[in-house]
């Protein structure tokens, strides 16, 4: 068994680069538009596009496929020129152009040869085009396209009549037809080859029927054939000839409306065998009501995995893939090839459609080539060996991977067993000499539960539950207990696995190591970094401080020395500048200071708020009317957003003025162009009311948001200021019962926000 596991898989590799060295064959690549002349969910094009492809690759070639569908099943209105330019539009979009291409079906070639389509198909002209299965190619445009080749199926009414007779043993067959080109065609085809007086109706310039079609034609007295359409003119008056012999015939009323002539039509649909000369809605809606198949000529509809229609003489999808293809490469290489051939045609049965008439698969196969039939029916024997043989592969490997296991299992439950008893022994020695604990029973983890603080409560609920828990699963935990004989309380780290199973019951092994020490240094730790962080903070905050007071001393020295240096010789204009200059310098001087003293005292809790009530929108125009001269100097848009009045707030009015002119400093020191807006919003939904400074400025990277509060942190040091003006007006907001947030977007702007609860009017 083991030699024979172990040379299985060289075995399977051998295979597997064997099929692949022999599915390398050497390809061309060759693009080949297929075209179909109804829409994408005929699910029978399946079969055609994939022996399309399937025939290419044995050709060696790799074929790049496009299709396109023509939807061309209403025949009324089958113009197809704006289907044609939007192909043609969507090729050239693209730059694809094809080697080859292959359509099918008589409508195809029809729209695809009128004269008035013509100049949309002008890109295809040098192009080899190959049409398959067609039945009427007479079109006279047609000859004078080059590259042209043309695969005829010449639909053979008495061998399907033939087949009916025989499968059904009935003697009247109905057809549908209607009056349009196609179906004139197709009835006076039935006519020549049935060999009666050939068809006369008359048919007008673009080939349609004018008049009636007789309803029924008589095969040598053995056949009948009816005709029923949908079409024909409501009120006409259609008859059958009398005779004897076919006194259950298919009698048409005179008189008969559309309606009626439909009613009949599905009514008769029961009683004798419908044959489908081509597709159109009322075959298939003869197939769905009658819910029996019925007989076809057609490849489009045969093998529509719904078996609609039971059997049929015509050629089959794949193999006129197949034929078009191959004279499609011929004409590629160079070869002569025919400009019309014809396909060829076989009996066909759908063993979909045998299977709901309880038809037996041995009773035809000798007389049709059955499509859809599964092994099981083509080839009993076979299927059951090959069901056996796959039954007892599977058997035989599932008993020896069991055998392996269940063996490898016992060696390993027997030598963990010894491995532990090992294990258990030295780790107990260890664990008593270094002071820590080894665990390997309940009664140990008990022990460290009694003896844990009352403050881990939630910590022993964990513990116990993990002790019922199924399975092997691993715990750790951080736990303060006194497991010394003084009772004092330490810090350890217990870890322990625990194997519960049916197999080897409970098993529990673990350790509790002292980490007292360790705990201890880590907090020592965080305080020496939290030293070294306020120094640093410090460090900082003297060095901000130093640069920021400089700057405006630096810029007064300098106006000072410049009034020296002049004296009496500055004209009043020089003389108001610098005295605006030395001004500026002196109000910075004075923001800088002021706004450390109330950081400062905010952070030590020693501002008193005296809240009083507010009425907001006085409190904003007065902030707005104050700073709006800033605005003007640097040429910067400052508008102002009411929201609703007569909204008051219970909160300090100096600090809550003092939070929204830090806002509006920090909007205008952000912002080079574009505008600042501030107002409020009142939320009735949750009684607040948000003030709001908005700025068109360079805005704040998503990672740099925790930052901003921070004391003295500035993202851009050329900025001026010390950076605590969003520190100082978070600090007094907060204080007063409200919050700031912001919204923000690099390049976009920000939107800082102060949230208070409205006071209710009494």
């Amino acid at each position: 068994m083991k030699k024979t596991l172990y040379i299985l898989p060289k075995v399977l590799m051998l295979m597997s680069i064997v099929g692949w060295l022999c599915g390398c064959k050497p390809s061309r690549p060759i693009k080949v538009l297929v075209v179909h002349q109804y829409d994408a969910e005929m699910v029978t094009y399946d079969d055609f596009d994939n022996a399309i492809v399937e025939e290419f690759r044995n050709q060696g070639y790799e074929p790049t496929v496009v299709n396109c569908y023509m939807n061309l099943e209403d025949q009324a209105q089958m113009d197809s020129h704006q289907e044609l330019a939007e192909l043609r539009d969507s090729l050239q979009k693209t730059a694809w152009t094809p080697d080859l291409i292959l359509a099918e079906g008589d409508r195809t070639l029809f729209q695809w040869n009128k004269p008035a389509n013509e100049s949309v198909l002008s890109w295809c002209k040098d192009i080899p085009m190959v049409y398959g299965g067609v039945r009427f190619y007479n079109i006279p445009p047609f000859a004078k396209r080059k590259n042209t080749y043309v695969m005829f199926e010449q639909m053979n009414m008495r061998r399907n009549l033939d087949i009916i007779t025989r499968l059904t043993q009935n003697k009247i067959v109905a057809v549908e037809l209607d009056n349009y080109h196609e179906d004139s065609l197709i009835y006076a085809l039935i006519n020549h080859q049935l060999g009666t007086t050939p068809y006369s109706v008359k048919k007008d310039s673009t080939g349609y029927v004018q008049g009636r079609l007789n309803p029924v034609i008589h095969c040598n007295d053995t056949v009948s054939v009816y005709f029923y359409s949908a079409e024909w003119e409501d009120g006409g008056t259609y008859t059958v000839a009398t005779d004897d012999s076919h006194t259950d015939s298919l009698i048409t009323p005179t008189s008969m409306n559309r309606q009626e002539l439909l009613d009949n039509m599905y009514q008769n649909a029961w009683r004798y065998p419908v044959l489908v000369p081509k597709k159109d809605v009322w075959c298939e809606a003869i197939a769905s009501k009658t819910y029996r198949p019925q007989f076809t000529t057609c490849h489009e509809l045969f093998k529509d995995g719904r078996g609609s229609y039971l059997a049929g003489y015509f050629a089959s999808y794949s193999s006129m893939a197949r034929e078009m293809v191959k004279l499609a490469i011929g004409v590629h290489e160079g070869k002569e090839m025919p400009q019309k051939s014809q396909h060829a045609q076989n009996a066909y049965m759908d063993w979909v459609a045998m299977d709901k008439l309880g038809m037996k698969y041995s009773d035809y196969k000798d007389d049709f080539i059955i499509d859809n039939a599964p092994m099981k029916v083509t080839n009993p024997l076979l299927y059951s060996l090959v069901t056996v043989g796959n039954f007892l592969w599977i058997a035989l490997l599932i008993l020896a991977i069991t055998l392996i296991w269940l063996k490898n299992r016992k060696n390993s439950i027997r030598n963990l067993s010894a491995t532990l008893d090992e294990e258990k022994e030295m780790n107990q020695l260890a664990m008593d000499a270094s002071g820590n604990f080894y665990i390997s029973t309940l009664k140990g983890i008990e022990r460290v539960l009694d003896s844990m603080g009352p403050d881990q409560d939630k910590c022993k609920e964990d513990i116990k539950q993990s002790l019922t828990e199924m399975g092997t699963h691993t715990h750790s935990y951080r736990i303060r207990a006194a497991m010394d004989e003084e009772k004092n309380m330490a810090w350890w780290n217990l870890r322990y696995q625990i194997n519960y199973n049916t197999m080897i019951g409970f098993n529990i092994e673990g350790y509790l190591l002292n980490v007292n020490d360790d705990v201890n240094y880590a907090n020592e730790m965080k305080q020496i970094q939290k030293i070294a962080d306020e120094t640093k903070r410090t460090e900082g905050f003297l060095w901000t401080m130093a640069h920021e007071i400089r700057t405006p001393l630096n810029s007064i020295v300098g106006f000072c020395d410049v009034i020296k240096m002049m004296g009496n010789d500055m004209n009043e204009e020089e003389r108001a500048q610098i005295v605006q200059g030395i001004e500026s310098n002196n109000e910075l001087l004075e923001k800088i200071v002021y706004d450390m003293d109330g950081y400062s005292r905010a952070v030590a809790n020693e501002i008193v708020y005296e809240k009083e009530q507010i009425d907001i929108a006085a409190l904003m125009e007065e902030v707005y009317a104050e700073n709006s001269p800033r605005f003007k100097k640097q040429n910067l848009k400052f508008l102002f957003v009411e929201g609703r009045r007569d909204v008051q707030v219970q909160a300090d009015r100096g600090r809550l003025k003092e939070a929204l002119t830090q806002l509006v400093d920090n909007a205008l020191k952000f912002t080079k162009k574009g505008s600042v807006a501030m107002g409020w919003e009142y939320s009735l939904e949750y009684g607040n009311v948000e003030l709001f400074v908005e700025d068109s400025g360079v805005g704040i990277n998503e990672e740099d948001l925790p930052l901003i509060y921070d004391m003295f942190w500035k993202k851009d040091t050329f900025i001026p200021g010390v950076g605590i003006g969003l520190a100082l007006a978070k600090a007094y907001v907060e204080a007063m019962g409200g919050k700031l947030k912001v919204v923000s977007e690099q390049g976009i702007g920000s939107r800082f926000i102060i949230i208070l609860k409205v006071k209710e009017s009494a």
